[in-house]
């Protein structure tokens, strides 16, 4: 039997069928630099069309029609590279809070620090089904103490540049953390 054979009886129906096909390593730089660009275009595009931070139903109808773009963008990926779209997504996160937790400036760091967990909240709003158990615990569980800090004794700096209102804010955390509403208990 010869080796396409073998392949379409081990595959069955699913023989020429996949729509993806995985992302070789000198391809991830270009994939990046492309999602990027869309992801920022698509950002104002967004804005413009419904952020308001005084209104909390159309910050949750922007976050939602965001990640439905996101869905349908990332649809054409192999499930393991959406995966690791968001893991390097999130590890550049993780590396700017490293850098800003540098800084000598107590206000300043403070205020970079709020809007980074901003940022990366919503990173994680929208990548966090494509993470796996294992990297759902590196890149979202070191989130609670922000949560604890930020939205549970509300210390976060009112003037800040962007992002969503706090109460969109707590929404999106105890999504992302998995905390059950008031109403679910």
């Amino acid at each position: 039997m010869g080796e396409a054979k073998r392949r379409k009886k081990n595959l069955g129906d699913d023989y020429g069928q996949k729509k993806f096909s995985r992302l070789h390593s000198y391809q991830w730089e270009k994939h990046l630099l492309k999602f990027f660009s869309e992801y920022e275009s698509q950002s104002q595009e967004f804005e413009t069309k419904f952020i308001s931070l005084n209104d909390d139903e159309k910050n949750l109808a922007y976050f939602q029609e965001y990640q439905k773009w996101i869905e349908s963008y990332l649809s054409f990926y192999h499930p393991e590279d959406r995966e690791k779209l968001g893991v390097i997504i999130l590890g550049k996160f993780y590396d700017e809070l490293e850098r800003i937790q540098l800084l000598r400036d107590h206000d300043n760091r403070i205020t970079q620090v709020a809007e980074w967990v901003m940022q990366v909240v919503l990173v994680c709003f929208y990548f966090k089904k494509y993470l796996s158990p294992r990297m759902r615990e590196e890149y979202i569980e070191p989130l609670q103490p922000f949560y604890e800090d930020l939205i549970l004794n509300m210390t976060f700096d009112e003037n800040l540049k962007s992002g969503p209102n706090p109460i969109t804010l707590k929404k999106l955390f105890e999504e992302i953390l998995e905390i059950p509403s008031p109403t679910e208990l």
